[in-house]
């Protein structure tokens, strides 16, 4: 009887480990589904939030491109007790001197870029309210006073 019982016994622990083997090896299996189908998700996602992403920067360039298009950036304007409505006319004045008339109001936007230290002059950004007077003010470039210097305002990633 002690013998029929260990077979019995040891059928059982058969049967219970081979049992335990399918428990395992079907939750391993659900529980890796479950895995590679939250992957997949999250891949997914990933992807739309990449090309989201690229077209919001792309968005950004073209509205940057667009606000700088009509900048002009001027060097060497002096620094010393320039207010903003002091440096809209002697911006207007420089202008002027070029021999194209300007008045004010054709100046939307006027300020100085970069850090300031006593002695180096910042550049100056001015925004022009239309595009064919920026044109115009760059046809005259060569009657510029002494010692100033005018560019188109590029971002760092347009060649200029």
């Amino acid at each position: 009887m002690d013998r029929n019982m260990e077979l019995l016994l040891q059928k059982l622990d058969e049967k219970l480990e081979k049992q335990v083997e399918n428990i395992t090896h079907s939750v391993t299996r659900s529980v890796m589904e479950a895995l590679d189908e939250k992957m997949r998700s999250i891949t997914e996602e990933n992807e739309y939030i990449k090309k989201k992403v690229s077209e919001l920067e792309h968005k950004l360039k073209g509205a940057d491109r667009e606000r700088r298009k009509i900048n002009l950036v001027f060097f060497g304007v002096e620094e010393k007790g320039k207010s903003e409505g002091e440096l809209v006319n002697y911006i207007k004045e420089i202008i002027e001197e070029m021999g194209v008339h300007m008045v004010s109001q054709e100046i939307s936007n006027v300020f100085r870029v970069g850090k300031q230290t006593e002695d180096k002059n910042r550049p100056v950004v001015v925004s022009i309210t239309t595009q064919w007077k920026k044109h115009l003010i760059l046809k005259n470039m060569p009657n510029l006073p002494s010692g100033i210097n005018i560019k188109e305002d590029y971002s760092k990633e347009t060649p200029s």
